[in-house]
């Protein structure tokens, strides 16, 4: 009769074999054959299709493991993957326009050691670009003076100054743009906008110099004539409209809490040739510009104001500021731009900006990401608070080289819109 052998498997023959050096006392090998069992009983580590990097659109990343056997399990949290988290079953997409996400994964299998963990992180970087919103038509080559934005870039409202211009509002990223004849035809200076968009505010030089605001987007206005008639320059906002802050040039600045109805001259900070004044989202903390001289500042809706004389007399013609009031950034008009990270007592010249004829800025919430205008040249952005600043219309861009006046950004920078002077208006987004 034929014999028949049982085959022992790998783990019963590692065994013996360690019981048999351990009982010659030979130890190292015992570690030896010890880390092959477990190799060989581990799980294999999953693979992605996708290498880790940097990519300009949407990725689709599918893990696979050579074991046939094996349940993937996958995190994109930062936290270790194991058998209670999510389950692969289909490749996981990616998706920008601006994502950085790490995906970790592991394989596991009935008596088997789990795998161990495959990491790849991946960065969706999608190019931003520059349109023309009015390249021909009834808004094409006006004399755009002033733009504003809502906190995420969809309402935009836009003012034309000299000869009688109007106040245009659109309510999809500057797509399309509707001309507010209720508000009439006047040298407007300068418009300021609530978070969402339904509240504006704008002021005009002629004919009447007065306050006009809009509770419906600029569908209709109402003159604000309790601000007086006065040579109105700059208009900011707190986040809601109910809080607003005037500038007259060689005036006075003026406050309301009441989205404009009634109107305090807080002449104790004199009369100035005020050229620009910006608001925190509360409304409490106000900064203004004095075109050559200095920046101020208000902790209490403008009732007070701190002359910062650490910004020094200079030609100053517009300043931006955070969300809380934090960071303020102001540029000089054939000079630098200029930054404070407390408020405004201390400044800092960001030299690598250059010295150009800035005429706008604006920030972020955070004031992280900052955008300012040349009159006659290009807009820059800075990523890094105001440290170092990139062209963003340079020589071969259909942007560049323009009047512009007036630049507004959306709260997290992503979304900008831009005016010039006998010109256009223009956005800039990331591309979809």
């Amino acid at each position: 009769m034929k014999r028949r052998y049982r085959l022992l498997p790998v783990s019963a023959v590692i065994l013996l074999i360690a019981l048999a050096l351990w009982g010659c006392g030979d130890m190292s090998m015992l570690t030896v054959l010890k880390a092959k069992e477990v190799a060989a009983s581990t799980v294999a580590q999953p693979t992605f299709s996708l290498a880790a990097g940097t990519y300009s659109s949407d990725q689709n990343v599918t893990i696979t493991d050579s074991a046939s056997g094996a349940t993937i399990y996958y995190t994109t949290d930062g936290s270790a993957p194991t058998a209670s988290s999510l389950k692969y079953t289909t490749s996981i997409t990616v998706a920008g326009p601006s994502t950085t996400e790490t995906i970790q994964a592991v394989a596991t299998e009935s008596g088997w050691n789990d795998s161990a963990v495959a990491s790849a992180a991946y960065v969706i970087s999608t190019p931003f670009a520059w349109t023309d919103e009015t390249p021909s038509g009834a808004g094409h080559n006006l004399q755009w003076f002033s733009i504003a934005s809502s906190s995420d870039g969809s309402h935009l409202a836009a003012v034309v100054t000299n000869g009688g211009g109007s106040i245009w509002t659109s309510a999809n990223y500057g797509v399309t743009w509707t001309a507010r004849a209720a508000a009439g035809a006047r040298n407007w200076n300068s418009i300021a906008s609530s978070s969402d968009g339904t509240h504006l505010a704008a002021v005009e030089s002629n004919p009447t110099n007065n306050v006009w605001t809009s509770t419906d987007s600029g569908v209709t206005w109402t003159d604000q004539a309790a601000a007086g008639s006065h040579g109105w320059y700059s208009i900011a906002s707190n986040s809601d409209g109910t809080h607003l802050a005037a500038v007259a040039y060689a005036g006075d600045i003026f406050t309301s809490a009441n989205s404009g109805i009634a109107w305090t001259d807080q002449s104790a900070v004199g009369s100035k040739t005020w050229y620009s004044i910006t608001s925190s989202s509360d409304g409490t903390r106000l900064a203004a510009a004095v075109q050559i001289g200095d920046i101020y500042t208000s902790t209490n809706y403008g009732a007070t104001w701190a002359d910062q004389t650490a910004s020094g007399p200079k030609n100053w013609f517009s300043i931006a500021t955070s969300s809380d009031g934090t960071h303020l950034a102001a540029v000089v008009n054939g000079g630098d731009i200029y930054t404070s990270s407390n408020y405004g007592a201390t400044w800092t010249d960001q030299t690598a900006a250059g010295s150009r004829t800035w005429w706008s800025i604006a920030s972020s919430s955070d004031g992280s990401h900052l955008a300012a205008a040349v009159n006659g040249g290009d807009i820059y952005s800075s990523a890094d608070s105001g440290l170092t600043w990139t062209d963003l219309t340079p020589n071969g861009s259909a942007a560049h080289n323009l009047g512009w006046n007036s630049v507004a950004s959306s709260s997290d920078g992503t979304h900008l819109a831009a005016v010039a002077y006998n010109g256009d208006i223009w956005t800039y987004a990331q591309v979809p």
